[in-house]
């Protein structure tokens, strides 16, 4: 009898005399209970230097096991990869020359996370070996091309312009990405040249994205021969580009794309043409009263406004504003007239808007900056006196802005409001204009109050010690409010004020940021991160309909638990979203509805390999790992979001419905779909 090849063991048994088959049988119990236990050791040793990464990762240490050849030198792939990850987005300078010594490694996937690592460092220490690793193998030459542009130094150019030559297209298409990220220009006309002539779409893409955002005139002909190309997105990069370098000779060809049925052409055609000042905006003027789309509308009214003199464009938008009475478009409106007619405009407006709503409150205490300043300043007053703090802070810019003798005492009383978005906006005026004489006050706030000041207050009075600069009368008082900063409660508060004494007064506290809080343990890791077979769904429901989104389980586990559990608490329901910028992004999760909310607490950022595609859902932060609750999700690729905000979903179903989110548009509920979970 054989088993797959081999004599069975029950046939060998049958073999021995009987006398000998009882202790035969013990010592076969006994290695079979050893390799079963050794296994088991195995796998607890496994799973315990998995754990001890990611709680490392999470608490943003400095800690000796990730320099450890067991860790970064394990024969586990998996143990290799997540080691150069941690220390990639840890991103301390003390895991540099361990991860330059470990780079080169014989699994292909993990020599390309290993060069993506290097790269989140930016570090040109890394870039010798990250090149070494990646001869044998394109994706790897593409993660470390990706890389070297990431160099800090920007002296990569010449290692760069390499790979233009490539044979492979994701190596080439990193290459035309490097430059445009490293703000090196000499390959530009090379860059032009393969997107002419290449076949190849992805090519063309990296081509047409580097150059046209860049605003590269090199790339003018280039643009030209895509501006009427099959695929939308290739189209909207043509538009961008003529309309960046300002091809007068191209106004005309750009306005064709006003008439698109691809309302992100439309979009897309209205930035470019707004480009060329009263040249561009007449086209737009033409276009409007024809529109219905309201983010195109609303675009449209805005480009007009910012060419303050293109006056004959004043009654088509005063005519969206007799007609139009959506909120977005009345604001935008409201705004663009100012801006066009100056105090002229008021009639109308206080016609038009007999109650206007806390947005157009907003629009209208922005759009008062540029009138005549007695006039603003009589607006402006009540305004800042609002009682929604978004209008209160508008309103103090905008009076600011009119008449800098008075905002001395502007300032002095904003520091003193109820709400934080007033005092953080007043903070960062003072620090704007060196208002070193409100040093004494701002340090008041911090050291007075830092046991119940929000995160965001904290960060913009560090912020503001760091742009007033050291040698003003009061620097004993930043330093203190910033030795009291490394005490914080909270990570990035010590790691952001620790920072400001060293690069501004040069003293050293970096010993004093410590750990980050991690809710990651022994027992519960394979709860975060062992969870699901296959990636959790979560489904929108809008006033506009739904929408599904993939949650990538297995890319940012962290992130997406705490989407999960805050999904759970209906933290989401209700809230609108509150950031919509056409053929960009929409974005919610704030609680406040501004902007400037969270759950009460931050997340550490994830970076990984994942591209922002269309419909992908990032965290949206204000700096690395002050992630909450806050989402966006992209109207258009956006690659130039990559690694540089978490990816941790993608719409499959509904891009649609999210395609017509406007600003102010409500999420009903977000239901997540956990039936995949493990058991």
């Amino acid at each position: 009898m054989e088993i797959n090849g081999e004599v069975g063991v029950a046939t060998i048994f049958r073999t021995l005399p009987r006398h000998i088959r009882p202790t035969a049988a013990v010592l076969l119990f006994l290695i079979l209970g050893l390799s079963a236990c050794e296994k088991l050791e195995q796998k607890y040793i496994r799973q315990d230097k998995l754990f001890r990464i990611a709680q490392i990762e999470d608490s943003r240490a400095d800690d000796t096991l990730l320099f450890s050849p067991d860790v970064l030198g394990d024969s586990d792939p998996e143990i290799r990869a997540k080691a150069a990850l941690a220390i990639g987005r840890i991103g301390n300078d003390i895991y540099v020359n361990p991860l330059a010594l470990h780079l080169a490694d014989t699994v292909p996937s993990v020599a390309r996370t290993k060069c993506f690592a290097a790269g989140l460092f930016g570090d040109s220490i890394l870039f010798d070996g990250v090149l070494a690793i990646a001869q044998n193998d394109s994706a790897a030459r593409a993660a470390a091309v990706e890389a070297l542009g990431r160099d800090a130094s920007g002296t990569q150019a010449a290692r760069i312009a390499a790979f233009l030559d490539d044979i492979d297209s994701q190596v080439v298409y990193q290459a035309m990405f490097a430059f445009w990220r490293a703000d090196e220009w000499s390959q530009a006309p090379k860059m032009t040249a393969i997107g002419l002539s290449s076949g190849n779409r992805l090519v063309q893409y990296g081509a047409l994205y580097a150059l046209s955002r860049g605003g590269r005139p090199e790339g003018r002909e280039l643009f030209h021969d895509f501006v009427s190309d099959a695929d939308p997105d290739y189209r909207m990069l043509a538009y961008r580009g003529l309309g960046r370098i300002a091809d007068s000779a191209a106004v005309k060809t750009i306005s064709s794309g006003l008439n698109d049925d691809d309302m992100r052409i439309v979009e897309a055609a209205m930035r470019a043409l707004g480009q060329f000042g009263s040249l561009g905006t007449a086209y737009i003027a033409e276009r409007l009263p024809g529109l219905t789309d309201e983010k195109a509308v609303t675009l449209g009214i805005e480009t007009i406004g910012a060419n303050h003199d293109f006056s004959k464009a004043a009654g088509v938008v005063g005519q969206t504003l007799r007609s139009d009475r959506r909120e977005n478009v009345t604001a935008a409106a409201i705004k663009s007239l100012l801006q066009i007619e100056g105090v002229d405009a008021l009639a109308l407006i206080d016609e038009i808007v007999k109650r206007p709503t806390t947005y157009q409150r907003l629009k209208l205490a922005e759009g008062l900056a540029s009138i005549d300043p007695k006039a603003a300043e009589a607006r402006l007053t009540p305004l800042f006196n609002d009682t929604a703090p978004t209008v209160r802070a508008a309103a103090l810019q905008s009076l600011c802005d009119v008449d800098s003798t008075k905002a001395m005492r502007l300032m002095e009383k904003a520091l003193t409001d109820s709400d934080y978005v007033v005092i953080a906006t007043a903070v960062e005026i003072a620090a704007r204009r060196k208002a070193t004489l409100l040093i004494p006050a701002i340090a008041a706030i911090y050291m007075e109050k830092r046991s119940f000041l929000p995160d965001d207050v904290k960060r913009s009075i560090i912020d503001a010690c760091t742009e007033f600069g050291a040698n003003t009368a009061h620097d004993s008082l930043l330093v203190a409010v910033l030795e009291e900063g490394c005490n914080d409660e909270w990570f990035i508060i010590r790691k952001e004020a620790s920072e400001a004494l060293w690069e501004t007064f040069g003293i050293d506290r970096r010993n004093r940021v410590g750990l980050a809080r991690s809710k990651i343990e022994n027992h519960n890791y394979r709860e975060l991160f062992e969870k699901y077979d296959i990636n959790p769904r979560a489904k929108f429901e809008t006033a506009r309909g739904s929408f599904t989104v993939e949650l990538l389980y297995r890319t940012a586990p962290k992130t997406v638990d705490n989407f999960i559990a805050l999904a759970g608490k209906h933290f989401y329901d209700g809230l609108i979203f509150h950031r919509v910028v056409p053929n960009f992004v929409v974005q919610s999760g704030c609680p406040r509805g501004d902007g400037w909310g969270g759950p009460g607490y931050t997340i550490r950022s994830e970076f990984n390999r994942e591209s922002y595609t269309t419909g992908a859902v990032g965290m949206a932060t204000s700096g690395k790992d002050t992630g909450g609750s806050q989402f966006f999700i992209t109207l258009s690729p956006q690659p130039h979001l990559d690694a540089r905000y978490t990816l941790f979903g993608r719409v499959t179903d509904g891009m649609d419905v999210v395609q017509q989110i406007v600003r102010g548009d409500t999420i009903r509920s977000v239901i997540i779909d956990t039936r995949q979970r493990k058991k």
